[in-house]
């Protein structure tokens, strides 16, 4: 009898280990392999944008700002508007600097031809306009909140972007803070990390069938750095793991200079 009771003990432990498991929706750390470069896949305003959120409607975009339990994907790149429309949110003689408009978000602006043209860019209107939006109530929806029109927001241009990536060189080491499926995790680690000064980007990417979004610290010119740097942001965050990676330079060049 006492060697069946040790067989179903074993079982039951290999049982709970093999369910907390499966609990953990974090994706795992990117393998290590040194031989080869790892492809991976903002003084305040204080209205608090009391405005209503608003979303992106376009034929080719999915609904935006999913809930806190739903899996949020970074959607594609919104439709460009008409020149007709869009030079009338520009700044005359002012490049680099965009109007808000009646019931305009950071996410739409980012994605807005003459600004990003890429809606996962947000982060960067938000480090750019740090002393406008540095201290709005952190929100997991906040990319999608309607913002004070008539606020001139800065961006960078495509012509500083190129500057600021050749400045970096080939500092191709990030910190990869965390990995989730929700926009709850994501975006108020985002905020808290541009707040302190940090070059916070968000990038998406499928692993095994699955779409998560990274939350990344760059550019750092060696693993040391980056490992040095990544201890600050657990501290930071309260966290107790993240992990550095080398990064290939079309990820440097499209997110270094944002």
């Amino acid at each position: 009898m006492s060697g069946m009771k040790r067989t179903s003990l074993i079982f039951c432990m290999g049982l709970i280990l093999l369910l907390a498991g499966a609990c953990s929706r974090e994706e795992p750390e990117e393998p290590r392999k040194p031989s080869k470069i790892v492809v991976p896949i903002i003084q305040a305003y204080n209205s608090d944008f009391q405005s209503s959120p608003t979303r992106e409607k376009t034929a080719s975009n999915p609904p935006a700002a999913p809930g806190a339990s739903e899996a949020a994907v970074l959607p594609n790149q919104p439709a460009v508007l008409p020149s007709s429309e869009t030079q009338e949110n520009r700044v005359t003689g002012q490049e680099g600097i965009y109007r808000v408009r009646k019931g305009e978000t950071l996410w739409q602006i980012a994605g807005r031809g003459e600004v990003y043209g890429d809606s996962s860019k947000w982060p960067s209107l938000l480090r750019n306009n740090v002393p406008l939006l540095g201290e709005i109530k952190t929100a997991e929806d906040l990319q999608h909140k309607v913002l004070p029109e008539g606020l001139d927001l800065k961006y960078a241009t495509s012509e500083e972007a190129a500057e600021q990536s050749k400045n970096l060189d080939q500092n191709l080491w990030v910190v990869n803070v965390l990995s989730a499926q929700t926009l709850a995790k994501i975006v108020p680690p985002t905020i808290e990390l541009i707040r302190h000064g940090y070059h916070a980007y968000v990038i998406g990417t499928n692993v095994k069938g699955e779409e998560w979004m990274r939350l990344r610290v760059g550019f750092f010119r060696n693993r040391a750095e980056a490992v040095e740097e990544g201890k600050k942001v657990l501290s930071l965050l309260h966290r107790t793991r993240n992990w550095v990676v080398k990064v290939n330079p079309k990820e440097l060049e499209e997110f270094g200079g944002y």
